[in-house]
Order: structure tokens, then C-alpha cells, then sequence
């Protein structure tokens, strides 16, 4: 089974659609051009892709997953140039819920996307997947995207301490959002 690559979901001012393995070279750039925003938060992806054809192999992975219906990897697309990255992942069939992981060009930053394209992704989940629940882990110190989560409908459902190592092995406390069906 391949990844459907076909899935596209036009916004106002960008669109969403699930990331080729062939846009490696722009993925990299993206992962590189933000490298030391997204260190604390997103350790393994930079450590993953520190050059074109590490960017590749990763996107291989992420596919894989894609193919066990783990993981559905959305590039944030504006005038079809990749400036940002929404997945739905750590999904739980069982339940069904997921988590959703985003983060956007420096550039870009600020302007609502982020906040536009979850509410995007949210929609998506409920409608097409059949996810119950979706659940965000935020590090305590990043207010901008709890601000994402609250804008969003999400609901704080606690504080677990010293629950992520960052990049510099420091252990920190992430803020648990969650959004359910019903919710909406």
C-alpha cells in the first residue's frame, strides 16, 4: 500500500496535503532554515535531517509508518512552496485517538496559519479517520502553542513533570491539551 498522496485540503491561504518522499530537498530546507527553533521541541527530526539525503531517508520512514496508518504527514503549502509541517501521529486505533505535532517557517510565524491548519487537521481526523480523541503534549515554557491549542477548542487536561528530554537532556514538563469529538 502506498501513501495517498492525494489527499489535499484547500484553506483560504495555503493548503494542506500529505508530503511526497520526492520533496526531500525542500523538507530539509524547511528542517534547516529552522533548525534552532525547532531543537527544543522536535530533538529527533533535527537530529533526522541534517543533510538532503538524511531528509530523504527520514521521509522513507515517515511513509512506512504512513502504511500501517500510523502517522499521516502534512506539509503546509503556501503558493505550493513547503513552509510548514502538521502530522497526525502516535494514533491509537484501539481508542481511536492521535496526536498532532506542527510547526511552521520562521517566516510565517505568527499569522494564524498554524492555528488554521490545526483546526484543518482537527476536522480532518473526526470526519475521515473516525478519531474520538485528539490530544496535543506542549512544553510548559511554549506559550505559542498553547495558544494554538486553546484557539482550538482544546481543553488543558494536565501537567505531566518531567516528561520530555530536550535537546540539551534536560527533562521537562509537558502540558497535556485534549479535544474530543463531541467537542466540535
Amino acid at each position: 500500500m502506498n501513501i495517498d498522496s492525494s489527499i489535499k485540503i484547500e484553506c483560504k491561504h495555503f493548503d494542506l496535503r500529505i508530503i511526497s518522499q520526492d520533496e526531500y530537498k525542500a523538507y530539509f530546507t524547511l528542517v534547516d532554515t529552522n533548525r534552532d527553533r525547532l531543537t527544543r521541541y522536535f530533538p529527533n527530526t533535527v537530529k533526522s535531517v541534517k543533510s538532503p539525503e538524511q531528509a530523504k531517508n527520514h521521509l522513507i520512514k515517515i511513509h512506512k509508518k504512513n502504511q500501517e496508518k500510523g502517522i499521516y504527514p502534512f506539509g503546509i503549502y503556501k503558493n505550493d512552496t513547503l513552509i510548514g509541517w502538521i502530522s497526525i501521529k502516535n494514533i491509537d486505533w484501539g481508542i481511536p485517538k492521535c496526536e498532532l505535532g506542527y510547526y511552521i517557517d520562521k517566516s510565517y510565524e505568527g499569522k494564524s496559519i498554524i492555528s488554521n491548519a490545526v483546526q484543518e487537521i482537527v476536522g480532518y481526523s473526526f470526519e475521515n479517520l473516525g478519531i474520538e480523541k485528539i490530544f496535543l503534549r506542549i512544553g510548559a515554557n511554549n506559550i505559542g502553542s498553547q495558544k494554538v491549542a486553546t484557539r482550538n477548542g482544546f481543553l488543558k487536561e494536565g501537567i505531566l513533570r518531567k516528561e520530555f528530554r530536550i535537546e540539551n537532556g534536560e527533562v521537562i514538563d509537558l502540558v497535556y491539551y485534549g479535544k474530543l469529538r463531541t467537542e466540535i
